[in-house]
């Protein structure tokens, strides 16, 4: 079996992030750079002929083509990823996947608020540990 093609979930999921982030330092990199040539005096329409040009990227909506300043705007940046994991449930057994029974989906549903709750507060307290640890330097 080629490895290369078989991307498990764990992978895709992984790659997704990496990306997120990646793209996250492409749009700082470029606001530096714009930083960078208006401190240095570089004529406004240059960069602004730059900006203004079309993107590959589509607005999902409308399927219209971005530009590079549209890109630069409104990219969401991403700091910090958080993965919330299901534990395994010691309830289960055979063939309850397909159980849609109120009681089950609801329960389900439950559990799913209770784990990303204690899993989400653990991280976020490694998270401000190690921040203020940087910040203490």
């Amino acid at each position: 079996m080629d490895r290369k093609n078989d991307l498990t979930y764990h992978d895709r999921t992984l790659f997704d992030e990496r990306m997120a982030i990646m793209v996250t330092d492409y749009v700082n990199i470029i606001k530096r750079l714009i930083k960078l040539a208006n401190d240095n005096k570089i004529r406004k329409d240059l960069v602004e002929n730059i900006l203004q040009m079309q993107a590959l990227s589509r607005n999902f909506m409308t399927g219209k083509h971005f530009t590079y300043a549209d890109l630069v705007q409104y990219m969401v940046s991403v700091d910090f990823v958080v993965r919330i994991e299901r534990k395994n449930d010691t309830h289960t057994i055979a063939n309850k996947i397909l159980d849609f029974s109120n009681t089950t989906i609801r329960q389900l549903i439950e559990d799913g608020y209770e784990e990303a709750l204690d899993q989400g507060t653990k991280i976020l307290q490694q998270w401000d540990s190690e921040r203020h640890r940087e910040i203490n330097k």
